[in-house]
């Protein structure tokens, strides 16, 4: 209600407001987003927008939402809307949240096993480097970001 009532008044208060309701209520916005989120096939761009903005630093709603949806399509290549979650993913604050490794490296594991070798070598050198990082505990190194996701 409250996308509906900003795409069309446009209006960005409205969106405010369910934003500081569902951040009062951790598990409860958890929830609610990965319900709205159940089928990524059917989802607009729009409202994904509305959800990234809506999870925030809870990154790990994000991943478990992507992760879910290459799990039950079999995916081997990212749709629009499942690109869009993708490249508006925070894996910089994945990876600083030990909460959300677990989630994080079970997506690494499905892009490894069933998508394409060039897309593959991007996000092993993005995972590994981050993961040596953080064992290593140095400064963190400045990545470039993936900017053409392959189909």
């Amino acid at each position: 209600e409250a996308r509906f009532v900003e795409d069309s008044q446009k209006k960005d208060n409205f969106m405010e407001v369910v934003e500081k309701k569902l951040n009062k209520m951790r598990n409860r916005k958890s929830m609610f987003l990965k319900r709205y989120c159940n089928d990524l096939g059917i989802i607009s761009i729009s409202q994904l927008k509305m959800v990234v903005k809506l999870a925030g630093s809870d990154v790990g709603i994000l991943v478990h939402i992507l992760v879910r949806h290459l799990k039950s399509t079999g995916a081997t290549s990212f749709v629009e809307t499942s690109r869009f979650l993708f490249e508006n993913i925070d894996f910089e604050l994945c990876f600083a949240k030990r909460r959300f490794h677990g989630i994080t490296m079970e997506l690494y594991d499905i892009i490894m096993e069933s998508f394409n070798d060039d897309f593959k070598s991007a996000v092993t050198v993005f995972i590994s480097k981050r993961v040596s990082e953080i064992s290593n505990k140095k400064e963190p190194i400045k990545y470039p970001i993936l900017t053409s996701v392959p189909v």
